[in-house]
């Protein structure tokens, strides 16, 4: 993870209280470019990350993609978006030299998405006991 942006907490058991434990909001993994094995990899950090907090916004950021974007399903894998901030393949740019400008519309969405996680986890939630009455336990209402 490149980039982790989260809270710190204490676990408490009985009465006794741990180290402090990172609680992630949002993990990004920021490259020049992807290639399949790279994203693969990102890929395994996303489902290792989420398997503990499910609810962490997780996104992968390059200027160029390196890879064949028909080849894979990446709406499949834990990763929450993939950001292409060139719009452009890293063999254009070898080929021309010529490289596109950042797209600062993507970077405006993943800095939305960061405040709407953080935010998201400032919420203070309602507990379990509250929620059984409406039969809906995870999600707030």
């Amino acid at each position: 993870v490149d980039l982790a942006i989260g809270y710190a907490t204490t676990l408490s058991v009985g009465t006794h209280a741990s180290t402090p434990l990172f609680i992630p909001i949002l993990a990004a993994e920021a490259k020049t470019y992807f290639d399949k094995n790279m994203i693969s990899g990102v890929d395994f950090s996303a489902t290792a990350i989420k398997n503990t907090f499910p609810h962490c916004l997780y996104l992968a950021m390059s200027e160029f993609a390196d890879f064949d974007l028909q080849a894979l399903s990446y709406a499949a894998s834990s990763i929450d978006e993939i950001y292409i901030l060139r719009h452009q393949k890293r063999s254009d740019f070898r080929k021309s030299g010529l490289a596109k400008g950042t797209s600062w519309e993507n970077v405006k969405e993943i800095m939305i998405s960061a405040q709407s996680a953080i935010e998201t986890c400032e919420k203070e939630r309602s507990s379990i006991h509250d929620r059984l009455a409406s039969g809906v336990l995870i999600r707030e209402s």
